[in-house]
Order: C-alpha cells, then structure tokens, then sequence
C-alpha cells in the first residue's frame, strides 16, 4: 500500500515540487510548513502518516528540534532535508535517532531510494524489539527456573522470577552476583568437593555447548535439597555467557533411594528366607544352635539392634527367652521370663493379630505394659510376630531396635511374620522328633 509522507519544508516553491514529485512514486503527501505544525500534526491522534520528512533550517522551531519532540513523544521514522553539506549543519543531526540526510538538491530516485531504505529499517527496527520483547517476556514469565552466568567467574547476572522462587529469594539481587555455589552443599553425592566438581562441570559447558547434571543444593537452614540442572552456553554481545535450567528433583531422588533400599531388603530378605526353608547347616547341630545361628541370621536380615525367640510354657502363663542376641556385644542369652497375666494386652494382641508392629513402643496400647522391660533396654521400637503348632500359639520372635524411633517398612513387617511361620514349623519338626 502507498506510504503517507509527511512533508515538513517552510519553502513553499520547494515543497509543492517535492509534494509533486513523492505523487507520482505513489506516494501520499501531507505538508505542513513549519516545526510547530508537525508536532501538533505528528501528535494528533488522527495521524497515520508512515515517514516524516524534516527540513532542518526552519523558523522559531528548527528541524532537528521538532524531531527531538516529536521522538520524545512517538516512535516514527525521520529523515532530514537540507541544502547544507557543512558538518556543523550535518552534526546537528548525529544525535536524533534519524533515518538519513538527504539534499535537497538530491534526484526524486535518491529521495525514493532514501525513504524506502529509512521504512525498511525501521521496520527491522520494530522487528527487533519485539522479538527482544518477546524474548524477555518468556524468560520472565516461564515457569522454568533460568539463570544467565559470566562465563569466566560464573556469577549471576541475570535470573527470572521461577529461579527466585525455587531458591526461596525475595529479589535478584540476592542471587545476581552469587554463584551455585552459594547455594549449595559441601560435597555433591560422590563425596567430591562442590567448588572442583561444578568448575570441571561448567568448563565442560563452554566447550561442548552444554551439559547436564544433577546436583545437591543446601538451604540457609541447612536442609539439603536436589535438583537437576541444564547447562548451555551462547553468545551475547560478543561475550560468552552461561544459562542453566534447574530442576528440583527432592522428591523423585527420594522415592529413587527409597525403591533401591527396598530392592537391596528383599533380596537379603529372600536370602534368608531360602537359608531358614532349605539350608541343612542351620540345623544340623541341637536345637539351641540352630535357634542361635536363626537369631544371627535374623539379626543381620532387618539390621536391628536384638533379635530374641520366645517359647510359651504348655499352660501359656509364662513367655520364656529361648535365645536372643545382641548387636552391640554378638553375645546370645536365655532363660528371661516373663508373666503373661502382667502383659495381658500384649498378649491378647498377638492372639488376635499374630504379630505387633510398633514403631514407638511406649506409645502404643499394645506394647505400654511393657515399659520397664523397654526402657531399661533403651528400646524404641519392634516387632513381634507370633508362631503357632498345630494351630495354637507356641511363641513370639522379637525384632527391636535401640536409639531412635524407627519406622518400619510393609517388607519388613511382611519378612518377620514369613520368618515367625517358618521357625513355627521348625519347632513342630523338634517337638516331632522328641515324641520319636
């Protein structure tokens, strides 16, 4: 579509031949003849016009001071006309943010040639800050934490707001300046210290282009949390930069180790298991042994602190310490006794349930009678599972652990009652025996 002109020349002669001339290269021409008419024109709310054409010596209000206020107020494209080549004259214009400087004397093909060059960079112009808007509006706004370093000391010098929140900041400030660093742990997850680790990291980065990494983090408080970082660098300005995505991967690395450390139970778990079923060493000595080396092997399967089998006399008035031993000595003992009539709660739920999990025993109903026995043992928590012959209940083995509160996880629970079944039919096979 034709472009509309706006002609700004105090010489009328001159501007009726310049109107004439923009006419016939379809140009549409508006003309006002003085600074203060094309401020009040360009202003206006009603103008559309694409260009200005500004001479420079006009009367009150000079060309280049009507560009600077017009400028001040709207973005336009201006290109100055004159008759003057003096460089005073030309100066003047160096500092307006014009779009050339034509003569006047200057052929209508020189003045075309002139204005399509001025539209076509503004246009570039406007292209490049809304593509650097736009750019800036998306690293603003992404929901992805991004961080911009100095590639030479890594510092920060730039982060949008998803970085502030996953680091807990109120500003940039508190981040500009800083590096991961700052930020993070002591040591990442192989020991390795952070300061050498993230410095062979991010130097890899400027070589290859990018890289990928996971990486413990620590807060003010202290608390240690984990993420995954993205790292790529790129060119600004001619200096290189750095800009790293990260990822806060607490939970995942949590349920990771959670999944592995379950994994590595059950594979020891069914170890035993096989050894309690099928192994002939276990048993091949008396029975005392052979209770002994299940405590050792149970011991070791749950890791805790005692592991103790019990037998209930033929009246079930008595619970009676078979073999127990313990961690902080690997000596075994036997012959506790303990009154059921004391312990009725205790007992009526190993009845109803077949075992008690408690991972805090003085807290629990049915482990409180116990307390004195706890305590003087500094025993947390346990586990106890009941055994049966022939459908009655002939004892209770005994998972306890020492310190602090322990929780315990469904394969353990499930592990100590397979094990409490299994030593059952191990004293139906000795009771077995004795009647032959």
């Amino acid at each position: 579509s034709a472009k509309k002109i706006l002609l700004v020349e105090d010489e009328v002669l001159i501007a009726l031949q310049k109107q004439r001339q923009l006419e016939q290269y379809n140009y549409h021409v508006q003309h006002v003849s003085s600074g203060e008419e094309a401020v009040e024109y360009v202003l206006s709310k009603s103008c559309d016009v694409d260009l200005v054409l500004m001479d420079i010596n006009m009367g009150a209000m000079s060309g280049t001071e009507a560009a600077q206020t017009i400028l001040r107020c709207k973005e336009i494209p201006i290109v100055f006309l004159s008759s003057h080549t003096e460089p005073e004259v030309v100066q003047k214009t160096e500092h307006i943010s014009s779009y050339g400087y034509v003569l006047k004397n200057s052929s209508i093909v020189v003045l075309d040639a002139s204005i399509k060059m001025a539209l076509k960079l503004f246009e570039a112009k406007k292209k490049i800050e809304h593509s650097e808007a736009y750019r800036h509006k998306m690293f603003e706004s992404s929901k992805f934490p991004i961080v911009v370093l100095e590639a030479e000391n890594y510092t920060c010098i730039d982060c949008n707001a998803a970085a502030l929140r996953i680091y807990d900041l109120n500003n940039k400030f508190a981040l500009i300046g800083k590096t991961i660093l700052d930020y993070s742990a002591a040591e990442q997850y192989d020991g390795v210290d952070s300061t050498l680790k993230l410095k062979s990291i991010l130097q890899l980065a400027k070589t290859d282009g990018t890289a990928f990494f996971h990486w413990r983090n620590q807060k003010s408080n202290g608390d240690l949390w984990d993420t995954e970082i993205h790292v790529m660098s790129f060119e600004s300005e001619g200096k290189i930069l750095l800009q790293y995505s990260l990822f806060d991967v607490t939970e995942k690395r949590r349920l990771e180790i959670v999944k592995l450390n379950t994994q590595n139970r059950l594979t020891i778990q069914r170890s035993a298991i096989a050894r309690l079923v099928s192994d002939s060493e276990m048993f091949e000595s008396d029975f005392q042994d052979s209770l002994q080396k299940i405590c050792r092997l149970m011991l070791d399967a749950l890791c805790v602190s005692r592991f103790s089998i019990w037998q209930l006399n033929e009246t079930q008035t008595e619970l009676v310490c078979l073999a127990l031993m313990d961690s902080e000595n690997g000596n075994f003992s036997s012959g506790l006794t303990l009154e059921t009539a004391t312990f009725p709660m205790y007992f009526k739920s190993i009845l109803a349930e077949n075992r008690i999990i408690s991972d805090d025993v003085f807290k629990n109903v049915q482990t409180s009678e116990l307390f004195e026995y706890y305590t003087s043992e500094n025993i947390h928590s346990m586990m106890d599972a009941g055994f049966f012959v022939k459908g009655k209940l002939t004892g209770v083995v005994c998972a306890e652990h020492r310190g602090e509160k322990r929780a315990w996880h469904p394969d353990e629970e499930s592990f100590i009652s397979t094990a409490a079944a299994i030593v059952g039919q191990i004293f139906d096979r000795e009771k077995q025996l004795q009647l032959t």
